[in-house]
């Protein structure tokens, strides 16, 4: 698989978590529901389900995909991460540099 290829599913699935997302923060106005509500268990996980499917088919071995969405919140953060030793520490902040750090991470 190509590098553009790659980033290509990257923002696809990123563009599925935020309309995910949406609708849990849309459904939690109308219901007060929370995140440990059915609804959202449900929908977290056929999300979680598309994530660990799409790390497999582009090889994300270092589960970096988890990692961009819950603990950088979608690059928001601007997390600063070291894909495998000797690399300088870099902030990941859109599809791109994720792109990056998974295939410094296997390579």
């Amino acid at each position: 698989m190509t590098r553009k290829q790659t980033i290509a599913l990257l923002d696809d699935w990123l563009k599925m978590y935020n309309a995910v997302d949406g609708l849990f923060m849309s459904v939690r106005k109308l219901t007060n529901a929370d995140g440990e509500s059915a609804f959202a268990q449900v929908l977290f996980q056929c999300f979680g389900g598309y994530t660990k499917t799409l790390s497999k088919l582009i090889d994300d071995q270092g589960e970096w995909l988890s990692w961009f969405i819950w603990e950088n919140e979608c690059g928001k953060k601007a997390g600063k991460c070291t894909p495998k030793a000797g690399c300088k520490p870099f902030a990941v902040h859109n599809t791109r540099t994720l792109e990056k750090v998974i295939r410094l991470h296997r390579n």
